[in-house]
């Protein structure tokens, strides 16, 4: 078990929010005033005119479940933070290929030669592998359907 906290910050001159949870109130709201913060509640933070509210403490199961609960209100109210705090697997990769696919398309443009080769080789490796274990268990069966007949 952890405590932890749920906080919006919320900027009084635009109305914007941002969600996040913590363990450390007091570090993460160092972290947040720190002028190395890249987080997207620096547009909050700079015009200096917000409110911090603790929207829920308590004890969590643990980080995970902490996440989960702060991703909730992410998704449910209108606020600015661009990325969600928790997902699946294939959610972080969708997003992940939403977010880099011109990134990805120069890299393929630039490398594609490569790749292909690489991409012939390890099919040939495979391809290989594959057909002896195919022809091993075809052999098998057939040796199987002999004896039985």
């Amino acid at each position: 078990m952890i405590y932890g906290y749920i906080y919006k910050l919320y900027c009084m001159d635009t109305g914007e929010c941002y969600f996040g949870s913590t363990t450390n109130i007091k570090k993460r709201i160092y972290k947040h005033r720190n002028t190395t913060n890249d987080c997207i509640s620096k547009n909050i933070i700079e015009r200096n005119n917000y409110i911090f509210l603790i929207l829920q403490e308590g004890k969590y199961i643990n980080k995970n479940h902490l996440i989960a609960i702060e991703d909730n209100y992410i998704q449910k109210l209108d606020c600015i933070n661009l990325n969600r705090s928790f997902t699946t697997t294939n959610e972080s990769y969708l997003l992940y290929a939403k977010k880099n696919k011109e990134k990805r398309k120069k890299y393929w443009e630039k490398n594609k030669d490569i790749i292909r080769e690489k991409q012939k080789e390890y099919r040939k490796k495979i391809g290989k592998k594959y057909m002896r274990e195919y022809m091993k268990k075809y052999r098998e069966a057939k040796k199987l359907k002999s004896q039985e007949e």
